[in-house]
């Protein structure tokens, strides 16, 4: 379109000559605000240079060059213009470029639009006086609430602590007089202690080869204390019948219920029976004495309050403890518990094997398991609460099998543990009513009446119950159909 042929009047364009001979001319504001609206269309509205309303003199054109999408005519184009062409450099659109816009956040331009109020009622309004006085009102009330509460609370808590001093305080009072009231769970484990021995001590015993019993050694005065571990034996005849030569197990488990029950009735029995003695770590004479005055106390009745007998007991014991503390002990409770030995072991010593030291095994149950007992036996006696051991007394009875009956003893599970089945619960109730039929009781129930503060006597609680063994048949139902 431009070439070096072309005639000087066709080079000629609205643009100025460079140079001095450039003509100058004369433009109104107008075309400065033409160029600033243009340039800034949608932005605020900004100073325009020069809106004095003075003329300006320059040296281009009153008009705005045409659009020309050839490069180098762009206002950002740093170039000569018309294609590098110097001849159409005129020095104002080179040195006068439009500078490029910058565009603003959204945010900022939705909030300078006039046409919306969203983002201006976003911004947070500062709270008024009269506001911050009723928040700071409504505070200041519920902190005088709760001031309150914790003045309640340190009140309550003063007259507890007061009201657990005066307890221990009386506590503390009743130790010193009646000592050291022994927790459920302490009694409990000295029970064990005592009779958990007795079950290695019976496997040392029946360790050799079984033989029969020779009932010639047993006197039949001991029947009736041998039907209190064997229920179902209704005659000292039947002994070896209930204790075959090859069943060991049944043998064990005889021995322990029979060392039990001399070591209940003859260490730890109840006061009243005149054929055994008991607290056999006082002498005689105080033994003796204890008993009688007990037998007074006892059949009373209302005259003598449960509560206290037992105070008195308690009381009398703690200083009989206290004057009678150590040992060896006296001559003849000596004497009477190695007749307790001897008679116990009297009965079980035809099924001891041939090989057995007999010597040895009186001196082991001797120390592991008679004195230990008397050893519980003062500890029991000084309990404000009443602690005593109860081995179960049961009688074969008729119950009904179809057409015929036969001879039982009802297993009492509120009472009683089978210890060939440890597992099961038998407090809970069955689904298919039963009973089973005990054939060997082996350690007595620990029982419990009244409490530590010396009341409650008339509540009966079960500490440790009864270890039995029962048969492997069960009868069920009223009609007795075995399972």
């Amino acid at each position: 379109m431009f070439g070096r042929d072309t005639p000087s009047r066709q080079e000629q364009s609205h643009y100025s000559q460079r140079g001095p001979e450039r003509q100058g001319y004369e433009y109104e504001i107008d075309d400065e605000e033409f160029y600033y609206q243009a340039n800034n269309r949608g932005q605020p509205k900004a100073h325009i240079p020069g809106s004095s309303g003075q003329k300006h003199r320059s040296g281009r054109s009153s008009n705005p060059p045409p659009p020309s999408s050839r490069s180098g005519e762009s206002s950002g184009y740093s170039g000569p213009s018309a294609g590098g062409d110097p001849r159409y450099d005129d020095g104002f659109h080179s040195s006068h470029k439009a500078t490029p816009r910058r565009s603003l956040p959204q945010t900022v331009l939705d909030y300078l639009s006039p046409n919306t109020n969203t983002r201006r009622d976003d911004v947070p309004h500062k709270p008024s006086r009269e506001q911050l006085n009723r928040e700071i009102e409504s505070l200041q009330k519920g902190n005088k609430k709760l001031e309150d509460h914790l003045q309640n609370l340190k009140s309550e808590c003063s007259r507890l602590k007061n009201r657990v001093e005066t307890m221990q305080s009386a506590q503390d009072a009743q130790e010193s007089r009646l000592g050291h009231q022994e927790q459920d769970d302490s009694i409990r484990q000295k029970f064990n202690n005592v009779f958990q021995p007795i079950k290695n001590w019976s496997a040392k015993f029946c360790m050799g080869p079984s033989q029969p019993i020779n009932m010639s050694g047993i006197p039949p005065a001991v029947a009736p204390l041998i039907q209190r571990v064997l229920p179902g034996m209704r005659s000292l005849d039947e002994l070896p019948d209930f204790l075959p030569v090859g069943d060991k197990k049944r043998r064990r488990m005889f021995i322990r219920g029979w060392v039990a029950l001399n070591v209940s009735l003859r260490v730890l029995g109840d006061f009243n029976r005149e054929d055994f003695e008991t607290d056999l770590w006082l002498p005689k004479k105080e033994r003796d004495a204890i008993r009688n005055l007990e037998a007074i106390f006892m059949p009373s009745g209302d005259e003598i309050s449960q509560s206290s007998y037992h105070e008195w007991r308690a009381l009398t014991f703690t200083l009989l403890d206290k004057t009678f503390d150590s040992r060896p002990w006296a001559q003849d409770s000596t004497e009477t518990l190695n007749d307790a030995v001897r008679r116990t072991l009297k009965v079980i010593m035809p099924m001891a094997p041939p090989s057995a030291d007999l010597s040895e095994l009186e001196r082991t149950l001797c120390e592991n398991v008679f004195v230990p007992a008397i050893e519980l036996s003062q500890v029991l006696r000084r309990q404000r609460a009443h602690w005593y051991l109860r081995f179960p007394s049961i009688e074969a009875t008729n119950f009904p099998l179809g057409d015929d009956y036969i001879q039982a003893c009802p297993f009492q599970p509120d009472q009683m543990k089978d210890v060939e089945c440890p597992e099961e619960d038998e407090d809970e109730p069955r689904q298919n009513p039963c009973f089973k039929s005990v054939e060997i009781i082996i350690l007595p129930g620990l029982y419990k009446c009244g409490n530590n503060d010396g009341e409650q006597y008339e509540i009966e609680s079960v500490v440790e119950k009864a270890q039995v063994s029962c048969s492997e048949d069960m009868y069920q139902g009223a009609e007795g159909t075995i399972v």
